[in-house]
């Protein structure tokens, strides 16, 4: 019958024919996502016993004066990743100052841990109007970076950093604990 669809669980999409009799296939947008009712049991660790795992967190910041010191922390952070990954642009500090802002606003609307993977996509959401013509990184770039030093700066495991990434890391925090640029 023209216009009925199935959804194909093995393959996450959905199947069947149009009103005008053409085939089509379709990707669900939350195949695979944990949330969706077909994946929530697996993930929840059901089925094979495993326990889903606990959200990263970020420390809670004591008042607005912490949540301002670590946004400008992070802003001044990701310009420094960004002039040395490829080369100092001014736009670079434009985002550093656009991710200072946003981890700030973020931060202080807050109560209790921040919950890292809900940052980025808050962060990424907040920077998406910045201007990233002249750079080579996009909001989710950007975002993912800013998350991936503040949890450093929180003492968290980050997986698939490299030592050499941790050591720039560290070199970067330095600087600006001795007052070092950007500003």
């Amino acid at each position: 019958m023209p216009g009925l669809r199935e959804f194909h669980v093995a393959k996450g999409t959905w199947i069947g024919t149009s009103r005008a009799g053409h085939s089509c296939c379709r990707a669900l947008h939350a195949r695979r996502s944990p949330w969706h009712p077909i994946y929530r049991s697996r993930a929840s660790g059901d089925q094979d016993g495993a326990a889903a795992p606990s959200p990263v967190l970020l420390p809670a910041l004591a008042s607005p004066a912490s949540a301002a010191s670590e946004a400008d922390w992070a802003g001044r952070m990701v310009t420094l990743w960004l002039d040395e990954e490829w080369t100092p642009l001014p736009e670079h500090a434009a985002l550093g100052r656009a991710v200072c802002e946003s981890v700030e606003r973020l931060s202080s609307a807050a109560e209790g841990p921040l919950d890292a993977s809900g940052l980025v996509i808050d962060l990424a959401g907040a920077l998406a109007a910045c201007d990233y013509h002249a750079t080579f990184v996009n909001a989710f770039d950007v975002a993912n970076k800013a998350v991936e030093l503040l949890m450093l700066r929180a003492g968290h495991v980050v997986c698939c950093v490299p030592e050499a990434e941790q050591e720039r890391t560290a070199r970067h925090a330095a600087q600006l604990d001795r007052g070092g640029p950007p500003s």
